[in-house]
C-alpha cells in the first residue's frame, strides 16, 4: 500500500470549536497507518480520547442524539404502529397507529387473560390465518415476545 505524505491543516484554532490549538490529532490512528492530522484545543483532543468509542457505539450515542434533539425514528415503528405514505413537513414519514396489528395485540392480551398459553395462542392465531409481522407462522416465544412489549 503506498503510503500518503502527512499533510496538516496549517490552522491555529481548533478545527472543533475554534478555540487555540493544542494538539494536532490523527484523524485515522497512526498505528493503522494514518497520516493526516486536524487541530483541536486541550478540550476538544481529550473527549476524543476520553471517551475512545467504537464506531458502533459513536453511531449509537449520534442516533440517539438525533432521536432526542429533532424526534425522529429510524428502524421499525414501534409495535402496534407503522410508517404512513404521508410526510412532515421534514419531509419524514408519519408513524400512525396500526389497526390491525392492535387487533392482533388485543386478541392475545385477551386469550391470555382467559388463561390459553402462549402455544395456544399461537395456534389459535395461526388456525385464523394471523401473519406475524414478518409474514410468518406464529411460535410461543413470538406470541410471549409481543406480550411482554419486547421486539
Amino acid at each position: 500500500m503506498k503510503k500518503r505524505p502527512q499533510r496538516t491543516l496549517f490552522l491555529d484554532v481548533c478545527f472543533e470549536c475554534g478555540q487555540p490549538k493544542s494538539h494536532e490529532h490523527h484523524v485515522i490512528p497512526q498505528v493503522l497507518g494514518g497520516t493526516q492530522t486536524v487541530p483541536l484545543c486541550e478540550e476538544c483532543h481529550g473527549k476524543i480520547h476520553e471517551a475512545d468509542l467504537k464506531i458502533t457505539e459513536l453511531t449509537r450515542v449520534g442516533i440517539n442524539k438525533v432521536r432526542q434533539e429533532e424526534g425522529i425514528h429510524w428502524g421499525a415503528p414501534p409495535r402496534g404502529k407503522r410508517y404512513s405514505k404521508r410526510l412532515d413537513e421534514r419531509g419524514y414519514r408519519i408513524i400512525e397507529d396500526d389497526e390491525i396489528t392492535q387487533r392482533i395485540i388485543a386478541i392475545m392480551k385477551d386469550l391470555k387473560e382467559q388463561g390459553k398459553t402462549y402455544q395456544e395462542i399461537a395456534a389459535f392465531l395461526n388456525e385464523y390465518n394471523h401473519k406475524t409481522s414478518r409474514i410468518k407462522q406464529w411460535k410461543a416465544s413470538t406470541v410471549g415476545s409481543w406480550l411482554r412489549g419486547g421486539k
